[in-house]
């Protein structure tokens, strides 16, 4: 039985570093946040989307953004729970499958970011008002910044963005399928893509800030790269517990065991 404490941490998080940075994002996600703070770029960004003549959001609960709102969120939904049902049949049925990891990774991401850190956790932690809500927008609610709170606990607030979290999910593909570097790439670009779009059609409704996709995305992103790294020192353990057996066997074998198994960490 494997053991969290046996497990090649330092090995996989080299590994993962080397196909999604980590430091660059989170230094990249705390200047932002810093920056629309310090300044009024949330406001003025959901302001372009505000008739100041009339008083109201000439886009809210318009097509396309109404249509986008509603359905966009299935494809994420059906991807996280598919997921979820997928590696939880094959644990409890002790089933192997290779793609069981990828499973693990992508359901693990739905079930962490969309659904405890963002709706579970940061919303009615933080219950911060949302853009049209506000006084500056016709609203009866003052102004708070990212990482700011409300007067009072609402659990449907602004930070972050459920839907742009859902939307951003789907970069979690790119962690699962990340051996090889052009589908990579392509997967995280689709994810992002998508999440953009989301995000572009809350913000224009007047239903989030800027900081609210941008940490949905920061969420997002490292939620996958922890279960990443958990998935990568789980197989690594395994490559490593299956050539120990094979040098047991076979001990000709024992001098290309770390040859092999280093060629397996870079991979």
């Amino acid at each position: 039985m494997l053991s969290i404490r046996n497990l090649p941490w330092r090995d996989a998080a080299r590994q993962v570093r080397g196909q999604f940075p980590l430091v660059y994002p989170a230094i990249g996600l705390a200047v932002v946040t810093v920056l629309l703070t310090l300044t009024v770029l949330d406001l003025s960004c959901s302001g372009l989307f505000f008739d100041l003549t009339a008083s109201r959001w000439p886009h809210m609960d318009q097509d396309p953004w109404e249509t986008i709102d509603r359905f966009f969120i299935y494809p994420g939904v059906i991807l996280g729970i598919a997921s979820l049902v997928f590696a939880g049949h094959c644990l409890v049925w002790r089933i192997r499958s290779r793609w069981i990891p990828a499973a693990a990774i992508i359901g693990g991401t739905f079930l962490m970011g969309p659904g405890i850190a963002v709706n579970g956790t940061m919303k009615p932690f933080f219950s911060r008002p949302r853009p049209r809500e506000i006084v500056e927008f016709a609203g009866p609610q003052t102004f708070r910044p990212p990482l700011g709170f409300g007067d009072e606990l609402h659990f449907n607030s602004s930070f972050p963005s459920g839907h742009a979290s859902i939307g951003f999910f789907l970069m979690a593909p790119a962690f699962a399928f990340r051996r090889d570097a052009r589908r990579r790439y392509l997967l995280l670009a689709a994810g992002l893509g998508y999440g953009a779009l989301m995000s572009f059609s809350r913000i224009i409704q007047g239903g989030h800030f800027l900081s609210d996709v941008l940490w949905s995305l920061g969420v997002i992103y490292f939620s996958s790269w922890l279960l990443t790294w958990c998935a990568v020192a789980w197989e690594l353990r395994q490559q490593q517990q299956a050539l120990s057996a094979d040098s047991a066997a076979d001990p000709s074998t024992s001098a290309e065991q770390p040859r092999e198994l280093e060629s397996r960490l870079a991979a």
